[in-house]
């Protein structure tokens, strides 16, 4: 019986060679119906001959894409090409034979009977070898194609009138040689991978032989189906975050069961690996169903770029089906350079391991990238940073970091119109109790507080209208809304600005700049952080405000009448 070997798929086809090997009978011309005796080669009587075989494999030609599991809450797709298939032929295997003389013209016929003649795999003295049944024997003549066919039945007829690929082609016409359709066994996959070769003999090593050598080919098309379970990938360590549904693992799916592929029941030949033959067909798409984890999946792919099913070609199709939950995933911390999405959820950014780039597409897309782990509540000092935390976030709120949008307000309006201290103005009209000085403190991370202060001035002073840095926040919200479980977006304090540049625990340099610009050139419309000034929420004087030079990383006093843009962050 023969049986698929499962390595990698190679790109090429793999010649299994029919080699029949022949001593030479010179002057043999007769063509009785009867086998005639062995003769020497100087006798001028035929000799038997000896047959090997090899198969040429499946290649594979399509490369399939699927729709998005985690959107849509189906099956996604994908064609990956690093598995294989080699077919090979076992012990007692058995196939036809026919020898025919003028092969294609209307004198051509049968020779010595010959006709669909059994031949048995096994090994002998010369080998793995094909051999006819007890008292046949195979001759060779110098006019003569031999035709053959895998798997072997019974009353199968050829015209011998007919071209070599006419003949080939019409064992696929025959009713004993077609596709099962229950293929879900070794034994009845097996039965319906038709396989045909021809070939004349041709001089050996040996000069008292010859060598038939007939590329078998396979008449029919291969299908597999990998099925694949998608699982969360990694999980929070506390599980106060969840990370992008996209994220996973594939497995296959030992339990799926049921499989049919296009009208077929499908033969398993590993967990979540299945295959079956069908005849070839100018139809361009695939499609079937199987059961697994209570659920019926149906799956319908067309065939990228593919006109159709070929004979002896390899269509491979991936169905990963998503599974709730995070059993079995590794936790894995926050890290600065993750990617922030419009859901709360977290994208690994790839900076210590190698892991995929997010999506990049207008609807599926990250907002931001996180430039800080850890809470910005008050007294908060981060681990081996420079700055103390913002005064109005919560600790139990808003504490796995700082997130800075993936783009920004580029405006020629100044800061403010006006050149009023908004500290001063704090001092006859406190929000809540902080200090009047709130906006100065160059040390903490407090663009939430500060914007906070910012907006209570814009509605609360004559001169609010003026303020400009909060009618473009505002407004960046309004188009650019921040997931309900964060701060919403803020305008940073310098502390924050100089994080953004310099990275963690860092008073000046650019490593942090270097590192998020890397990030944002990964994000669909990603601004990268290369527009000198940005705007801060952090005031200086009443007619300064506190900057950050992005060449140095060192802190820079700018005028708040010059035009500047903004980068807006979040908390969450």
């Amino acid at each position: 019986m023969k049986y698929p070997k499962h390595s990698f798929f190679i790109l090429f086809y793999f010649c299994i060679t029919l080699a029949i090997l022949l001593p030479v009978a010179s002057g043999c011309t007769d063509e009785s119906e009867e086998a005639m005796e062995t003769g020497s080669p100087t006798s001028n009587m035929p000799v038997p001959l000896i047959v090997r075989s090899t198969v040429k494999n499946f290649t594979n030609e399509n490369h399939l894409s699927g729709q998005d599991a985690a959107s849509s809450g189906q099956p996604a797709t994908r064609v990956p090409i690093e598995d294989g298939n080699v077919t090979k032929f076992s012990e007692g295997d058995a196939a036809g034979i026919f020898a025919v003389r003028n092969i294609g013209t209307s004198t051509g016929v049968i020779v010595d009977n010959i006709n669909n003649t059994k031949l048995l795999y096994g090994t002998s003295s010369e080998g793995s070898t094909w051999t006819p049944e007890a008292a046949v024997t195979l001759y060779y003549y110098e006019d003569v194609t031999y035709v053959a066919y895998y798997p072997y039945k019974e009353n199968i007829t050829i015209d011998p009138t007919k071209s070599v690929n006419e003949i080939t082609a019409s064992f696929a016409t025959k009713t004993e040689l077609q596709p099962a359709t229950d293929q879900s066994t070794d034994e009845l996959y097996t039965a319906s991978d038709l396989m045909t070769a021809s070939g004349q003999a041709t001089d050996s090593s040996d000069p008292t032989k010859k060598t038939l050598s007939l590329a078998f080919t396979h008449s029919y098309s291969l299908l597999v189906l990998k099925t694949n379970v998608a699982k969360a990938k990694y999980k929070a360590p506390d599980g106060s975050f969840k990370y992008h549904p996209k994220v996973t693992a594939l497995n296959a799916d030992a339990t799926a069961t049921d499989v049919v592929i296009m009208d077929i029941k499908a033969y398993k030949i590993a967990n979540g690996v299945f295959r079956a033959l069908i005849k070839p067909a100018p139809g361009d798409y695939i499609s079937g169903s199987y059961t697994t984890h209570k659920m019926l999946i149906k799956y319908n792919e067309a065939l990228a770029g593919m006109a159709g099913l070929a004979a002896g070609q390899l269509f491979e199709y991936e169905v990963n089906v998503p599974i709730p939950g995070t059993t079995g995933a590794t936790e894995r911390a926050l890290q600065v350079g993750d990617f922030y999405f419009a859901d709360g959820t977290i994208w690994p950014g790839g900076i210590d391991t190698a892991e995929a780039d997010p999506p990049k597409t207008i609807k599926d897309s990250p907002i931001g990238v996180v430039f800080m782990v850890g809470a910005l509540h008050d007294g908060d000092r981060p681990s081996g940073g420079l700055y103390f935390g913002d005064p109005l976030i919560s600790a139990y709120e808003c504490k796995h970091g700082l997130v800075v949008s993936k783009d920004g307000i580029s405006t020629s309006q100044k800061w403010s119109e006006n050149p009023e201290s908004v500290a001063y103005w704090l001092q006859d009209n406190p929000y809540l109790d902080l200090s009047s000085n709130i906006l100065v403190d160059t040390g903490t991370l407090q663009g939430y507080t500060n914007t906070k202060v910012l907006e209570y001035y814009a509605d609360n002073s004559s001169s609010g209208s003026q303020l400009h840095i909060i009618s473009n926040i505002r407004q960046f919200r309004q188009y650019n809304p921040a997931p309900a479980n964060s701060s919403g977006w803020y305008v940073p304090s310098y502390g924050e600005m100089s994080l953004i540049v310099s990275g963690k625990g860092k008073d000046t340099g650019t490593a942090g700049l270097t590192l998020l610009n890397a990030q944002l050139g990964k994000v669909y419309f990603g601004l990268k952080l290369n527009q000198y000034p940005f705007w801060t929420s952090s005031e200086y004087s009443g007619t300064q405000m506190i900057g950050v030079n992005t060449d140095t990383g060192a802190i820079q006093i700018e005028l708040k009448a010059n035009p500047k843009s903004m980068r807006p962050v979040l908390a969450f």
